[in-house]
Order: C-alpha cells, then structure tokens, then sequence
C-alpha cells in the first residue's frame, strides 16, 4: 500500500482505471477521476474528492455489467461500454477538477 500512497501524497490530480488506486487516492483527498466500464461506481468509490466517469445506461444497456445481473461476462471485444467515456470527457472532467 505504501507504494500507493507515496507517488499520490504530492499529486495535483489522479486519472485512472485502477480502483485500488482511486480507494487510496479518495481516502488520501487526492482530486481523482476514476473510469468505469463494466464495474459500477457506485460500489467502489464513496470519497468527494473522486469523480467517477462512466457510460449513461440509456446509452448503453451494459454499464456495470460486472455487478449487475445476469453478472456478464467480459465483452470479446473489449469493454464496449469503457468505450463510451471518450478521452475528450476525461480531459473536460479533468480540467473542472484542477480549475
């Protein structure tokens, strides 16, 4: 866990996929954005300083397919609903986190 903690304690921002690293950086009040595909959001992270991205599920019907039933198993061809959290939202949801 220390070598978490360590590169996030000087962090001005963290923008990941990894919900180990989000859990540390939200309890740490470290601004974040995590990305969720077929995880749900909801389940992991509970801290205000942690923006969570994901697909809208009237976009896209399998947005947390992972925790929701009939608890799907991974797409083929990749997370198709990853695929609907655009680099251009990330950066846009970036830029209001730092100001």
């Amino acid at each position: 866990k220390s070598r978490i903690r360590a590169p996030l304690t000087g962090s001005v921002l963290q923008v990941n996929a990894n919900l180990t690293v989000a859990h540390t950086a939200g309890t740490l009040d470290v601004p974040t954005i995590a990305v969720f595909g077929p995880t749900n959001s909801s389940a992991y992270v509970q801290y205000p300083s942690v923006t969570c991205l994901a697909a809208a599920p009237e976009e896209i019907a399998c947005v947390g397919c992972h925790f929701n039933p009939p608890y799907a198993k991974p797409c083929e061809i990749g997370c198709v609903a990853l695929g609907h959290v655009t680099p251009e939202l990330v950066f846009a949801a970036a830029l209001e986190k730092i100001g």
